[in-house]
């Protein structure tokens, strides 16, 4: 079996012996012109260190890159400010300054910073109608990566095969009455897929944010589990939620008052459940 990963000039090849790598490699290399480097050290922006426990993904050269874009002496211990709310300005303009920065800082968020994911996901709402508070809490935000430039996330090589984890939350309402989710999906305690987005469908409370968010980490988790289910064996996506009413809902075990006006997308999460695709717990 071989993994083969390729994004525009950069790439990865894996396989489960050093001679269907070879016999893949010179394939490949008959075909199109390609450096191959036995150890991965840099991919996409990522910064790869390798160790004898596991490998250390980070971005500070983009992180760097970024923070030279509008040098500041701001300091921050976190990526909002405490009690951060914002409101859309008036104006109905991109602001392409602005915008850049958000980019730039999803890319970071999805590679290696699950911990900004949240933060720039809400800034990222603020392109129109942009506003000194917004440019605010951006520059907070770029503080503190400048101060954890060099952290990332660490994937360890233990061998060991197990289901996926994901815990699940959601928070109810925001400016424009639409909630938020976010989910962070673990494999061996290592953060393999994480997400924070803004819900398009109005919820009217709590447990139909929440129940909502349950059926987007269900999606990805039966994703995530077919496509390495080669690599990593059955099993069955193991999702956590602290919202024990939309727990019940999806177990069936409580009233679907509350949400059998959602469209059956949502819904699945019942079915997938039923189904023993996947299994829920509160927590």
């Amino acid at each position: 079996m071989a993994l083969l990963w390729i994004h525009v000039d950069d790439g990865a090849l894996t396989a489960s012996s050093p001679q269907l790598l070879d016999k893949i490699a010179t394939a490949i290399s008959k075909k199109l012109k390609i450096k191959w480097d036995d150890v991965i050290t840099s991919l996409v922006g990522l910064i790869i260190c390798q160790s004898a426990n596991g490998i250390h993904l980070s971005q500070p050269d983009l992180i760097k890159k970024l923070v030279s874009l509008r040098p500041s002496n701001i300091t921050a211990k976190s990526p909002l400010p405490p009690n951060c709310k914002l409101e859309s300005g008036t104006s109905k303009e991109m602001d392409k300054p602005y915008l850049k920065r958000i980019g730039i800082l999803l890319y970071i968020a999805q590679g290696s910073r699950p911990d900004i994911t949240y933060a720039v996901n809400y800034l990222a709402h603020f392109s129109l109608g942009t506003t000194l508070a917004h440019w605010e809490a951006l520059e907070h935000l770029i503080a503190y990566l400048r101060l954890t430039s060099t952290a990332g996330i660490f994937i360890s090589n233990l061998d060991t095969a197990s289901a996926f984890k994901c815990y699940v939350d959601a928070n109810w309402g925001r400016e424009g009455n639409c909630s938020s989710h976010g989910f962070l999906i673990l494999h061996n305690k290592n953060p393999i897929s994480w997400q924070s987005k803004q819900q398009a469908t109005i919820a009217s409370s709590t447990c139909q944010a929440e129940y909502m968010a349950l059926s987007f980490a269900a999606r990805e988790c039966l994703s995530m589990t077919h496509l390495f289910q080669q690599v990593l064996g059955e099993g069955v996506p193991k999702l956590y939620s602290d919202n024990k009413t939309s727990v019940n809902i999806a177990l069936n075990v409580a009233s679907q008052k509350q949400t059998r006006h959602l469209i059956r997308e949502f819904n699945l999460v019942n079915e997938y459940i039923a189904k023993k695709k996947i299994s829920l717990s509160w927590i």
